[in-house]
């Protein structure tokens, strides 16, 4: 039995001999440590103070990586153009056509391919959704302007009139479709670049923190603090945005093609989103259901 005084009231107290750690004065009821902990637990301690935080620190370094993926992705899905694709396919004799179109966010490429006996021989185009669009509309403007049954005989005016009116329907259904896809990649495009500037921000944060915790080099307190909860945040609505940005873009694409439907005729047509719609969905999910941990710690 050893006995001490409180730091606190200075009244006596007795402690064992072996007494080793945080004591309550029966006194004041003040905190108070006493004795020194034994090699072992000094290495035992050691080891846990290096290596509790390894969790934390894969998290860390995991999160980095991923933020540096996303980056790479909103990149490639600005120039892409594989967001959506149509394939058609028809047979005529003994010549089989194909066609495939691919979309990106500004346009589209069309790819025609003719396999007969004679060989096959590929060709390919390319049209950007608003120089079409300001196509269409001159000729819209001109089929009102010109008056292209005027000089049909009486008796045909009528039947002029109806295939004047069927060939006005199918140019505004066109030119809605390339008005459609010319929205929704233009607002694809905007969430992209508005992810890839948070993405650059978020990597900044993490690297600045990183550097914090494991080198010389040190931050405020307060600094810490802030871009901790700043990068957490900023993760979260950076993987919600490209989430919504590819939901958005499903609903407002038309999905259809005329110029697709056109060289189609009776033959098969298939559509559907391209591979970097799915890379950016399936990311921006992993993404934002990442970063709930880092919320989460936040708020506890």
């Amino acid at each position: 039995m050893v006995e001490i005084l409180c730091p606190h009231c200075e009244e006596e107290i007795g402690l064992d001999d072996d007494a080793v750690g945080e004591f309550i004065c029966p006194h004041c009821d003040g905190d108070f440590e006493w004795g020194e902990p034994e090699e072992a637990d000094l290495e035992s301690q050691g080891f846990d103070r290096d290596y509790s935080g390894l969790p934390d620190l894969i998290y860390s370094f995991g999160m980095l990586a991923f933020t540096l993926v996303m980056a790479i992705v909103t990149v490639v899905g600005l120039s892409s153009n594989s967001w959506y694709n149509i394939d058609t396919a028809y047979v005529d004799g003994p010549a089989e056509y194909k066609g495939e179109f691919v979309f990106g966010l500004s346009e589209v490429e069309i790819t025609y391919t003719l396999i007969s006996p004679a060989g096959t021989s590929i060709d390919g185009e390319t049209y950007n959704y608003e120089d079409e669009e300001n196509k269409i509309l001159q000729e819209l403007e001109e089929i009102d302007e010109y008056g292209l049954c005027d000089d049909v005989a009486e008796e045909e005016q009528q039947q002029c009139q109806n295939n004047l009116a069927e060939w006005k329907h199918e140019t505004t259904v066109n030119l809605e479709e390339w008005e459609d896809w010319n929205s929704s990649g233009s607002l694809m495009n905007f969430f992209l670049v508005i992810c890839l500037i948070f993405s650059i921000i978020i990597l900044l944060s993490k690297i600045s923190i990183l550097l914090d915790d494991n080198t010389n080099m040190e931050l405020p307190a307060n600094m810490i603090a802030i871009l901790n909860k700043a990068d957490n945040i900023s993760t979260f609505v950076t993987g919600i945005l490209l989430l919504i940005g590819c939901v958005i873009f499903t609903v407002m694409s038309p999905g259809e093609f005329y110029m697709a439907r056109v060289f189609a005729g009776d033959g098969d047509l298939s559509s559907g989103m391209g591979m970097i719609w799915w890379t950016t969905l399936l990311l921006s999910i992993g993404y934002f259901s990442a970063s709930i941990r880092g919320l989460v710690s936040d708020f506890n």
